[in-house]
């Protein structure tokens, strides 16, 4: 449970970025009620100044053809950095 604890942030922003790239998740979506939700906003934390450089690294993470085993890859690597 430590392992998640201190590496939540990074997985929720990898999440996003594979979830975007591979399942085509936009970046607003409309809920039942009609309300809209940014999930990019969700993705950033809260910080939205921040999606230019998030747009800038899912940019590069296609250029590099990031897959699924990638993904995984880095999940450990975040896990497992102390």
């Amino acid at each position: 449970m430590k392992l998640l604890q201190h590496s939540w942030s990074d997985m929720l922003v990898l999440d996003h970025i594979h979830q975007r790239m591979h399942n085509n998740l936009p970046d607003e979506t409309t809920l039942h009620n009609g309300q809209k939700f940014d999930l990019l906003s969700l993705g950033l934390l809260g910080v939205p100044s921040l999606a230019d450089t998030f747009n800038d690294i899912t940019n590069k993470l296609q250029e590099l053809k990031f897959d699924v085993g990638d993904y995984i890859c880095i999940k450990f690597m975040l896990l497992l950095n102390p």
